[in-house]
């Protein structure tokens, strides 16, 4: 494979991961993992899952919509390059988003008897969020050459810390 990036696009366009947001997104988690802990069995912990559940549904939505409706403004405004050949393959992730969004939409709902469905949710956001890391490891799974490796970097921590915040309140 061919590891130049097309014309007039850098292999180091797309924003990374900050120090502050990295240690933000697991503050969060963290107290999300204790709050799992001191509620669980309680009547908060079904609120709380279905809080989380919610709103992960919305970002989903929102990402999906953006992505599928405004895919140009939604790259440019992300810092990614807009590449008019992969405006048909960005329209695809926004509808796998919107997809993801719905089926949370369904569960926050009642989490309890949406038990098979999230865990398909979380089994789809394990497997998306570790082969990004594995290519951030140098597998490669038809990787975009003009990617720099820490956006997968990136792309799979945030994917496992929505894992690990929907597998907290996994409602068991």
């Amino acid at each position: 494979m061919d590891d130049a990036a097309p014309a007039g696009v850098s292999a180091t366009s797309e924003p990374g991961l900050s120090p502050s947001r990295a240690l933000g997104a697991a503050a969060a988690v963290t107290a999300l993992a204790v709050v799992a802990v001191v509620v669980r069995g309680d009547d908060a912990y079904d609120m709380i899952a279905r809080a989380v559940i919610g709103v992960t549904a919305t970002v989903e939505g929102i990402l999906g919509v953006q992505q599928f409706a405004f895919t140009r403004r939604f790259l440019t405004t992300s810092g990614r390059p807009y590449v008019a050949a992969y405006h048909d393959v960005v329209q695809d992730a926004g509808l796998y988003n919107l997809g993801l969004a719905l089926a949370l939409a369904l569960a926050a709902f009642d989490p309890t008897r949406a038990r098979a469905l999230l865990a398909v949710v979380l089994a789809l956001y394990l497997v998306h969020g570790t082969v990004h890391l594995l290519r951030y490891a140098g597998v490669q799974f038809g990787r975009e050459p003009f990617r720099a490796r820490e956006v997968d970097l990136v792309a799979g921590c945030q994917l496992l810390l929505v894992a690990l915040a929907l597998a907290l309140f996994y409602p068991y």
